[in-house]
Order: C-alpha cells, then sequence, then structure tokens
C-alpha cells in the first residue's frame, strides 16, 4: 500500500495516471478489469483519454482497486483531471452508451422484393445481462462502417451468440433490408454452406448455378447486417463466402460468431471476455454490496431467479455465489447451468461440488444445441475441431497452474513421452498461436516485456481428463525439474539489485511452485528423483517465504523436504555425500528461521553446521554460524553470541563474500543493541547500509534501517527514528507493492510515538505488529508486540489491561525460550513498578495469570 506521505504524481491527463497507478500497482488489464467490473477494451480507452470516467465510479470502484485510499492528495489530483475530462468536449462516440441508430436514417437502398423479412432474429427467451461496453463498442464498428466484417471470437460458452444477437437488435433500425441470422452450428459439410445461407432469402438454383454466385447477385444492392453465427467448423468456407460477399455486395456487412478469426482482409476482429468477476478476496466474507455490481454476479442471480422464485443476493450467500462465478472464471454458459441447481442446493454446496470438478454442469434446455447442454459438450466442441499436435500441447500444458511463459512452455511440453513422438521446441511457438486464435488459451499482457497465457479453469478440467497416466506423470517432472531451474536463478537474485524482480516472478509463479511441490513431495507417483529435485527447490524457496512472511507455509513445506532427504532423529554426516549433506544443511538452516521454538531451532542450525562442514562448504558454514549467533541473542547468551558472530564475520571476510559480511554486521549490530551499547550498534549498522546499498538488496538495507532507527530511539530521537522506518518502509513498497509492511519496522515506529505521548499511534502500530506475528506463529514477535501494547495500557491509565498484556507476553517468551533485551527490560521494569503501585498485589497477580493462561488464537482475536 502507498503512505500518504509519498509526493502525489503529476501528470497532465486521467488516463495517464490511471495508467501509472495501475502498473505501480502490478496489475494488468485484465486484473484491473475484474476490480472494477469494465472491460479490458473499455479500461483500455479510459488510459488513453478516450473514454471518460465519472468521479463517483473513480471514489467507488478504482480508488480501492488501485490500493491507494491512504493517499488523499494523489486521489485529489485524479478527481481535479476527472473533472476536466468530463468538462472536455469529446471525439469520441464510443464515449456514450449504445443507442439505436436514429429512425430518420436513410438507407441507401430499399428493398424492391415486397416478400423480404427484414428482421429475421429469434425472440430472446432469456434476459440479456451486462456486455453494456461490448455491446456499445460493437455497434459502433458497424454503424459507422468502420470494418463491414465484425468476428467475434471467445472460448466455447462465452456468450458470442448472445452477443451478436443483442448488437443485431440494436442496429435493426440501421439496416433497411434488415439483420439476418443464419445459426450454422448443426451445418455438417462445409460445401452446404452457401446454399444455406441464400435459402435465407428463398433463392432457388438449377443444377448449374453456383449458390454463391446466385446469392451475390441477389444482394447486391441491398443494405442489410448478416449474423453468421458458429463459423469454426466451417472456417474456410466461411471465409471464401464472407470474402466473395464482401466485394459483390457493397452495403452488407456481416457480423460472425466464430472460435478463431476468419482470417479475411478487413475484418475486425473483437474478442469476447468472460464476464466481469469480483476480486479474488481471502480472509474475510464478502457482503452483497461490494459483488452485486459485476456481470457475473449478475447472470448468476437473475438465472437462479428462473429455477428459485425469489432467490437474491444477500451477505450470507454473496461469498459462495461468487466462488462459483470465479471458479468458472466468469463463463456465462457454466454459470448459467450452474444457476439451475438452486432449486436443489444452496449455494454454498455448489460451489463445494465446483471445487471437486464440473460435473455438476449439465442440463440446459431440451432445445438447446447439445454442446451448450453441459460445459463439457461445449469445450469438446472446439477440442474435436484441433489437430492432434494442437491438442497434444493443450493436454501437456494443463500441467501448468496460474499460466505460464514461453520459455515455460517450450521447456516442459516439448517432451518425449513413452517413446511418442515428442513436440519439437520450435513447433510449441506456432501451435501456441493456432490453440490462441481458436480462443483455447488466455494471452495476458502483464507489460510490455512480460506476457503470459493461462487456460481457462474449465477449459483446464476438461483437458486434464484427456492426459493418461503416463503422459501426465512425464509431465509433471519436466514441470518440476523447470521450476527447479527458475528456483534457483531467483534465489540468486534475491541477494542482489535484482530482489524486486526475483520476488515478483516468485509471486506469479506460486501456483506453479505449489503444484511442483505437491508432486515431488506428496504425490505416490514421484520418482526418487523427483523427490529430490523438489526437496531442492524448497530449499531455494525458503528465503522468498521469510522475505514475504509466509512461515506457515513455508515451514510445512520445508518440513516435507526434510523428510525425504534426513532423519532428524539420526543425522550421521559421516555417512552423506557432500551433495547430500549441502542439501539437508540448506534445508535445516531454511526451517530454523520459521521455527518458534528456540531450543529446536537451536539442534536444527547445530545439525546444520555439521553437515556444512562435512560438505566443505564455508559459505555455508558461516550461514549457519550467524544464525546460532541470532538464536543466542534471542536466548540472552551474548558472550557465545559474540563468538558465534565473530566466527563468521570472519570467515566472510576469508571468502570476500560482500553479501555474508553485511549479514554478519547486521547480527552484530543487533548484538550490540540488545546489549545496550547502540554506539557500537550504529557503528555496524552504519557499515551494513553501505554494504546493501552496494549489493542493491533491500531487505538488507531495511534491516539497517531499522538498527539505526532503534540506535536513534536510544538517543532520545523519535522524529528522526521515525524517517528511518518510513524509509524503510517505502523501500518495501518499491521491492513488493503488495506487502503489507514489516512487523520489526511498526513495532519501531510504535516505540517512537510511545516516546513522543501519540499513544493512539503507537497503539495501532503495535497491533499491526502483532497481527503480522500472529500470521507467522512467531511467538517471540507477538511478544515484543504485546509488551509494547502493555507499555501504552499503563501509560494511558489502564493497568488491569496493562498486567494481562504483560502476562501474555511472558507466557509467550517462556515457550520458545526468549528474553527482553537490556533497553526493554529497563523501560519494561519502570512501567511494571509503576502500575503494581496503582493495583494491589493480588489484582495485580490475578491480571497477569489471566494474560498468562490466554492462547495465540485467544491473543490475535483480542
Amino acid at each position: 500500500m502507498a503512505a500518504s506521505h509519498d509526493p502525489p504524481i503529476a501528470f497532465a491527463t486521467c488516463g495517464e495516471l490511471l495508467k501509472f497507478l495501475r502498473r505501480r500497482a502490478r496489475l494488468s488489464l485484465r486484473e484491473l478489469s475484474i476490480a472494477v467490473g469494465y472491460s479490458e477494451s473499455h479500461l483500455s480507452r479510459i488510459e488513453n483519454n478516450t473514454r471518460a470516467i465519472d468521479r463517483t465510479t473513480l471514489l467507488a470502484r478504482f480508488v480501492p482497486a488501485l490500493d491507494i485510499q491512504d493517499e488523499p492528495e494523489l486521489i485529489a489530483h485524479l478527481l481535479a483531471l476527472c473533472a476536466t475530462q468530463e468538462s472536455a468536449p469529446s471525439g469520441d462516440a464510443a464515449s456514450s452508451p449504445p443507442q439505436s441508430p436514429s429512425t430518420t436514417e436513410r438507407p441507401a437502398h430499399t428493398p424492391q422484393s415486397a416478400d423480404v423479412d427484414h428482421h429475421r432474429l429469434p425472440a430472446p427467451l432469456t434476459s440479456f445481462i451486462g456486455r453494456v461496453e461490448e455491446v456499445a463498442e460493437v455497434c459502433e464498428l458497424l454503424r459507422t462502417q468502420q470494418a463491414r466484417l465484425v468476428t467475434l471470437t471467445g472460448a466455447g460458452g462465452c456468450g458470442k451468440t448472445r452477443l451478436a444477437l443483442r448488437v443485431g437488435e440494436e442496429l435493426t433500425q440501421h439496416y433497411a433490408d434488415g439483420v439476418h441470422l443464419v445459426e450454422l452450428a448443426a451445418l455438417p459439410e462445409p460445401h452446404l454452406l452457401p446454399k444455406t445461407v441464400a435459402g435465407l432469402w428463398g433463392l432457388n438454383q438449377s443444377g448449374d448455378d453456383d449458390p454463391l454466385t446466385v446469392l451475390t447477385e441477389s444482394l447486391r444492392n441491398r443494405r442489410l447486417l448478416l449474423i453468421l453465427d458458429n463459423c469454426e467448423h466451417l472456417i474456410d468456407a466461411a471465409a471464401e463466402l464472407v470474402a466473395k460477399l464482401l466485394r459483390g455486395c457493397p452495403q452488407v456487412q456481416i457480423l460472425a460468431t466464430s472460435r478463431e478469426a476468419l482470417a479475411v482482409p478487413g475484418e475486425a476482429h473483437y474478442h469476447v471476455q468472460p464476464l466481469a468477476l469480483p476480486p479474488l478476496q481471502r480472509g474475510r466474507p464478502l457482503l452483497a454490496a461490494e459483488v452485486e455490481h459485476f456481470d457475473a454476479i449478475q447472470l448468476f442471480v437473475e438465472r437462479a431467479r428462473l429455477a428459485l422464485p425469489g432467490f437474491t443476493l444477500t451477505d450470507h450467500n454473496a461469498t459462495p455465489v461468487t466462488a462459483i462465478c470465479q471458479r468458472l472464471d466468469g463463463i456465462p454458459l457454466g454459470i448459467e447451468l450452474a444457476a439451475a441447481w438452486v432449486y436443489l442446493l444452496s449455494p454454498t454446496q455448489i460451489a463445494d461440488h465446483l471445487a471437486q470438478g464440473f460435473d455438476l454442469l449439465v442440463g440446459g434446455g431440451r432445445t438447446v444445441l447439445p454442446r451448450h447442454q453441459t460445459m463439457h459438450a461445449a469445450i469438446d466442441w472446439s477440442y474435436q475441431l484441433l489437430t492432434e499436435a494442437e491438442r497434444t500441447l493443450l493436454r501437456r500444458l494443463t500441467v501448468f497452474a496460474g499460466g505460464w511463459t514461453l520459455a515455460g512452455a517450450e521447456a516442459v511440453v516439448a517432451a518425449t513421452v513413452d517413446g511418442e513422438p515428442t513436440l519439437p521446441e520450435k513447433a510449441v511457438l506456432p501451435l501456441l498461436q493456432q490453440v490462441v486464435n481458436k480462443s483455447l488459451v488466455v494471452v495476458d499482457h502483464l507489460s510490455t516485456s512480460d506476457v503470459r497465457y493461462r487456460l481457462l479453469e474449465p477449459v483446464r478440467q476438461y483437458l486434464t481428463t484427456k492426459l493418461t497416466a503416463d503422459e501426465a506423470k512425464e509431465m509433471r517432472s519436466h514441470h518440476l525439474r523447470y521450476f527447479c531451474a527458475v528456483a534457483e536463478r531467483l534465489e540468486a537474485q534475491s541477494r542482489g539489485a535484482a530482489q524486486a524482480t526475483a520476488l515478483a516472478i516468485f509471486d506469479r509463479e506460486q501456483d506453479n511452485l505449489r503444484t511442483a511441490l505437491t508432486w515431488g513431495l506428496t504425490e505416490q507417483g514421484a520418482s526418487i528423483d523427483d523427490r529430490r529435485s523438489a526437496a531442492r527447490l524448497t530449499a531455494d524457496l525458503g528465503r522468498f517465504w521469510y522475505m514475504l512472511q509466509q512461515w506457515r507455509e513455508g515451514s510445512d513445506w520445508l518440513q516435507k523436504a526434510l523428510e525425504v532427504v534426513i532423519d532428524e532423529e539420526d543425522v550421521r554426516p559421516e555417512q552423506r555425500t557432500p551433495e547430500d549433506c549441502a542439501l539437508a544443511a540448506q534445508l535445516l538452516l531454511r526451517v530454523s528461521s520459521m521455527t518458534r521454538n528456540l531450543t529446536l531451532a537451536q539442534r536444527r542450525l547445530e545439525q546444520s553446521l555439521a553437515l556444512w562442514r562435512r560438505a566443505a562448504d564455508r559459505r555455508g558454514a558461516a550461514r549457519a554460524l550467524q544464525e546460532l549467533g541470532s538464536i543466542a541473542v534471542e536466548q540472552g547468551d551474548y558472550t557465545r553470541a559474540a563468538e558465534l558472530l565473530t566466527e563468521a564475520l570472519n570467515q566472510a571476510y576469508a571468502l570476500d563474500d560482500a553479501w555474508l559480511i553485511a549479514i554478519s554486521l547486521s547480527k552484530l549490530a543487533d548484538l550490540a543493541g540488545e546489549r545496550n551499547d547502540f554506539a557500537a550498534c550504529e557503528r555496524w549498522a552504519t557499515q551494513q547500509l553501505t554494504f546493501a546499498r552496494r549489493l542493491g538488496d533491500i531487505g538488507m538495507s531495511i534491516a539497517a534501517l531499522n538498527l539505526l532507527a532503534q540506535c536513534a530511539l536510544a538517543g532520545g530521537r523519535p522524529t528522526e527514528a521515525i524517517a528511518l522506518l518510513q524509509e524503510g518502509l517505502t523501500l518495501d513498497r518499491q521491492r513488493n507493492p503488495q506487502s503489507r509492511g514489516g512487523p520489526w519496522s511498526f513495532r519501531n515506529l510504535g516505540l517512537a510515538y510511545q516516546m513522543l505521548g501519540d499513544y493512539t499511534q503507537a497503539s495501532t502500530y503495535f497491533r499491526k505488529s502483532l497481527q503480522l506475528r500472529c500470521e507467522q506463529e512467531d511467538w517471540a514477535g507477538m511478544a515484543w508486540a504485546l509488551e509494547g501494547l502493555g507499555e501504552v495500557a499503563a501509560l494511558t491509565a489502564r493497568p488491569l489491561e496493562a498486567a494481562q498484556l504483560w502476562g501474555a507476553a511472558a507466557a509467550l517468551r517462556q515457550s520458545v525460550g526468549s528474553v527482553m533485551s537490556m533497553g526493554d527490560q529497563q523501560r519494561n521494569a519502570h512501567l511494571v513498578t509503576a502500575v503494581k503501585q496503582q493495583l494491589d498485589r493480588e489484582t495485580f497477580q490475578r491480571a497477569w495469570a489471566i494474560g498468562e493462561a490466554m492462547s495465540p488464537a485467544e491473543i490475535a482475536a483480542a
């Protein structure tokens, strides 16, 4: 989150500033479109200043989506630019909502035949939901004759036909000779296409007449819109028919729907996206008011009412309804089939069933085309039109979770399976282009240099059933090995100037990384090599889990990996190869950093040190010494800590490893601070900051700034401390825009505001620190925050609460073997004495005991 102290960015237009803010938030156009409920094309027009945005929408949708609620100056600047844009004349016709063309507009031709049916469109059986922007944009293309052929493409079930019909309804008055629909889904043979279209006007040909020639001659002087629905299985014949009609009939326009473009000269290709979805939310239930304006939710509610009259969206069912629509990736066909079950199942039950698969998505009316009666049939229709090579590519791409890059696809799917012919690496890109063109793979342009691909979840589920067991096993192994290489590269980048980039890639690939780990560490079909690869992958990811405070997940994976490579109860380094020792040592080192019990962490680090030494890895041994030193600091064994950290620093200098040197300096500064030697602390931390900036390591710079802030606090300079800590939080946001801040920084900010007498701010920051420490299950860190909250309570005449908070903190420290620093002990002891003077002995002890008895869950909820 960007903080209010950041200066507002000056841009000349609303669109330019919105584009900057979207990129700053690391949102793709599609992600923002989902968050605000607009189509990607609509957002693109806003960013290019060809479409205005009103003040209400800006505040209600864009401000929270861009996470700028805490930047009032920036919001004010954005609103000013918005107001300027609204008052300026616009030359873009698409900026106004879709309107029926003027009835006074005269056609160029009046039909000569009295038996012409002007509007051959079926009457809609259900309401049309959403798609306001899409209807307006397609109407504009046709009404202004920017394109004589518009082809709507998209995945099966995404609503192409319904959109085409709606456009036709909007434009009926624009065409003197009518709007005409030709449904091609049931047409089996390409050669029947011209005759079928000609039959719409009752044109009969003799045996020698070419039906396409007859049709062209008949329509030559007519002004009409021809809708060709479902062209994909007749693509070549449709392209030939369209090309000849457009050349021979200058006033005919064609609106086609297909799962791939017709590739006719002059064609305007309009990709139909799934319906707009609410953004993913975790950790809290959704309210109806938050999601009701999204098209996907509106469609579900409307169709549910057909099955269960009186169905309404409420705060109680908003979360499962949203989960249903998100699971179906906003595909209208899937949403309609799911909504039909509300007469029998609750939204929660429907969501639970869909989480297990899409077998529930069957039904549809008896008169509906078979391929629209189930989600499976809709996708199968597309699959059967593919070449074998395209099918092979798509099947193998299902191994990816959360999308993939071109490099990933080339590395994973270009593989031989049981002697079957491989997909050559050079064939992957052309095949990928083909399945993208056929609307089976979605392209996400995250930036001008970052492109990812993904399968819509219903498509992915369908394709997974097409993988044989042997092919699936081989693909998962390739997938695991590829991401092992990715993680190894990212781990190296995380220790320098590329840290922010490495974190961003890790964040984007988390679903793939979890999938690879699941295969290698939990699935019975994984080979021994796969299991060891997964263990190496886990070791490389440990630093990322730690930096992003994902301690619980990281600890779980590291523990599983340890079970693969080492028996913790029987570590015999002499029986292992150096490579085995190094891997086991790295895992022990990583898991110790996320172990809340200091005794257990110390034992694991001692095992790690022995293994590093067995592997003759001096760098790894130095890292183990550093972490053992940190454990000794927390345990209050400052003499042993100094010995360990000094030895680690000497080894780092001997290795001439700047990163290791900086880590040692940081830990020596922390030791000095714990001992109340803030002159030494400042000296070490200043040296550390110099190394960190030289390396470009943001995380290390943040640690140095925190240490220097603690020195400022010890010297009675809280304002200086706040400036240092805010600098660190700014760096953290630059490194990871999704960061919620650091618990260490928040705790130190709490101390600074407490020193200034601003107890409200102090309490706010202590609670932020406590929340993050609770999520990490870091008991010692929770004690830090609770002690701060207790001090604020004592300073604001709440002695009973202070005693309870201190009791809870003491119990947590005792459970993990942690002690308070000398400075903290002195400050806290003074306040404890003051509280004891305000309460009688029995009351104080009872309050303390209540705090001691609180569970971590009760502490977090307090």
